[in-house]
């Protein structure tokens, strides 16, 4: 079974299922505190509905805005840790697929 990361309706990007817990574990690590309730919401369809997807599509604009720093944040830190596992081209697949949301400022 794969996972997904979805930022909007058809607007996803899909990885492995290795990929996408590990990338998740990443993600989920990247919070900090005072956003537990935008985690338990993006987080929700995997933690909750044991489904292999994250999801920013309820997410109001700037909701999502603090999602995209998380994801830079998770970035960062795969970078700083060596996680060879998970190469730049699945960081750049969700980066692109990021900056496509309307919600991302142009």
């Amino acid at each position: 079974m794969a996972g997904s990361i979805v930022f909007g309706e058809g607007n996803s990007v899909g990885l492995s299922t290795f990929q996408f817990n590990r990338i998740a574990d990443i993600i989920r690590d990247a919070f900090l505190p005072g956003e537990e309730d935008l985690r338990a919401e993006v987080f929700s369809p995997f933690d909750e509905g044991a489904m292999n997807f994250i999801s920013a599509v309820l997410l109001p604009a700037d909701q999502y805005l603090i999602f995209c720093s998380v994801i830079e944040r998770a970035y960062s830190a795969s970078k700083e840790s060596g996680h060879a596992l998970i190469g730049e081209l699945f960081w750049v697949r969700i980066f692109s697929a990021m900056v496509r949301d309307p919600r991302y400022p142009k």
